[in-house]
């Protein structure tokens, strides 16, 4: 290993470029080279009917229309550029990849933080329709997750892969804290069919002028992943900090999905059942202050192109909690699609999004 490292720094010093290293990895670039200046394009339409119990109760919604490009023009760099145009911001993901060795990544650009299993699962491999009341509380609320500017390692080794990452903490918008956000993930597959996954992250905010009443905040996770015959169950854990005030508050949140892998209907359509519950307590200084919420539904998988989602969703709270109650039901159309372009490969079609 010394070797290749000598042979690496050798290399960028001469050159002014990256080198691969040699054996092992050079069976990796083998194979890598025959990616390159290949082009994927992608793209997702999601439409929704929602029936609810608050204003508007019924209503139809564009959920999804992304495209997405992935590319390769050299065997150590991949590049990645995903446009929403069903709402803003436009660009979702902006992001290049250098490798050095499956053990080691670079990435730069715009794109998700490390933190959470449920938030960093692609939509398209997603089974619920919305990540729920306890992702909307520690990402889209207090910031821990996300997408955001920044740079961030990332490898795999054995049964253990990692990523850690510093970033803006603006969630994509013009940086004007010198402080940043960090986030890390480690996770472990000690035998075929289980995942168990560890996160954490901190903000450190320093806007000029501010006065926070905390200004180091922190948020931690625990989730697994279990495959058991027609089981896919799937559970995480939540902490962290509002910064409110001086000493919380604190919120602790519950995720588990459980999805029914029935045996294929035919080689186009699959059917997979599935249930949900969710608890959040958003002050674990005050009683009485959670809400839960709860799903039901089915998806039907098509050609692993189209999804065709039904679920309900029920959530109660107590008086205090800011989550508020809702009864909903939802029928989502959900079509994935990818693409790769190359001399070769032409016409040919790797649609994987919804994997029935």
């Amino acid at each position: 290993m010394k070797g290749h490292r000598v042979t690496f720094l050798a290399c960028v010093l001469a050159t002014g470029t990256w080198c691969a290293p040699s054996s092992p990895a050079q069976a990796t670039e083998s194979a890598t080279t025959a990616n390159l200046n290949k082009v994927t394009l992608g793209g997702s339409l999601y439409s929704r009917l929602s029936l609810n119990d608050s204003q508007p109760d019924n209503s139809f919604m564009l959920r999804r229309a992304r495209l997405s490009a992935d590319f390769q023009p050299l065997s150590f760099l991949q590049g990645e550029l995903d446009l929403e145009a069903a709402k803003a911001p436009a660009v979702k993901d902006a992001v290049f990849t250098l490798t050095y060795a499956p053990w080691l990544r670079l990435s730069s650009g715009q794109f998700k933080k490390p933190f959470s299993l449920l938030e960093t699962t692609s939509t398209p491999r997603l089974p619920l329709v919305d990540r729920g009341i306890v992702n909307d509380r520690f990402v889209d609320s207090y910031g821990f997750g996300g997408r955001d500017v920044g740079a961030m390692l990332a490898g795999e080794l054995g049964a253990f892969s990692y990523a850690a990452g510093v970033f803006n903490g603006t969630k994509g918008l013009e940086d004007i804290d010198p402080a940043k956000d960090v986030a890390a993930r480690l996770t472990a597959k000690p035998f075929a069919g289980l995942r168990i996954g560890v996160s954490g992250a901190a903000k450190f905010r320093n806007v000029p002028g501010v006065d926070y009443p905390k200004r180091n905040l922190f948020a931690a996770g625990l989730d697994l992943r279990l495959k058991l015959g027609l089981l896919d169950l799937v559970s995480e854990a939540l902490w962290g900090e509002a910064g409110t005030t001086k000493h919380g508050p604190g919120s602790v949140g519950i995720v588990t999905y459980l999805v029914l892998r029935l045996p294929k209907l035919s080689e186009m359509l699959a059917v997979r059942p599935l249930t949900a519950f969710e608890f959040l307590d958003d002050n674990v200084r005050r009683p009485d202050d959670y809400a839960m919420s709860g799903v039901v539904g089915v998806n039907l998988h098509v050609a692993k192109l189209l999804r065709v989602m039904v679920q309900a969703r029920l959530t109660r709270s107590t008086t205090t909690s800011s989550t508020p109650e809702e009864r909903l039901v939802v029928v989502q159309l959900a079509l994935d699609s990818k693409m790769p372009l190359s001399p070769q490969t032409v016409g040919t079609s790797d649609a994987e999004g919804s994997q029935p």
